[in-house]
């Protein structure tokens, strides 16, 4: 899925990738987002409908701000932020 922040798209879409169809959040047809991921990284959705539930937010209900750790749990770690550190 693109995401606004990190490509030139304008808005979040979601590209069917046995199709090629594109939806916007709204008129997606999947039920949840569990993951994204792009070339530098891979989120975890930390966004539940319900506190204590099971379930994944619905796309139209989901923040995509991947940087925004209440919402999204990164993966790999930001190379930028271990660069000049000895070991």
């Amino acid at each position: 899925m693109p995401v606004p922040a990190l490509t030139q798209v304008t808005e979040p879409i979601f590209i069917e990738p046995t199709t090629g169809q594109r939806y916007s959040p709204e008129a997606s047809p999947y039920e949840g987002v569990e993951w994204v991921w792009n070339n530098a990284n891979f989120w975890v959705c930390m966004q539940q409908p319900e506190p204590h539930s099971d379930a994944r937010a619905h796309p139209a209900n989901v923040s995509w701000e991947l940087s925004d750790a209440t919402k999204w749990e990164a993966v790999f770690e930001d190379k930028a932020r271990w660069e000049g550190r000895e070991w």
